[in-house]
């Protein structure tokens, strides 16, 4: 019984974490692509300005990010299965970092100040 608590808070602890770093992540990452410093990736000031005035954009982004990732990680669920796939998979992941920086970039872009 203990075992599966710990499973559990295990399971729900690393769900929390992975939405802060969705959370935070990409929130900082925004305030680089601003200025380009990399000091700048941690002006955690520049990176609240930027969401303060974009808040629907910004739930737009991050729920655009979740889908990116849930739809790659079915897809690498589905490679997994074949040889050519395994050598797939790292070029996929690859691509959806593409994919989710250039989703941020157009953010960062027509973001109001």
């Amino acid at each position: 019984v203990m075992a599966l608590l710990f499973i559990a808070v295990g399971i729900f602890g690393y769900f929390i974490l992975y939405a802060l770093l969705l959370i935070f992540y990409y929130l900082l990452f925004g305030a680089f692509l601003k200025d380009m410093k990399i000091l700048s990736f941690l002006n955690f000031k520049a990176a609240i300005d930027l969401v303060k005035n974009n808040i629907v954009n910004y739930l737009i982004l991050w729920l655009l990010i979740i889908v990116i990732s849930l739809i790659v990680q079915t897809v690498a669920i589905l490679l997994c299965f074949t040889i050519i796939g395994i050598f797939a998979l790292p070029w996929l992941i690859f691509y959806s970092y593409l994919v989710s920086a250039d989703i941020l970039a157009q953010f960062v872009k027509t973001a109001k100040e």
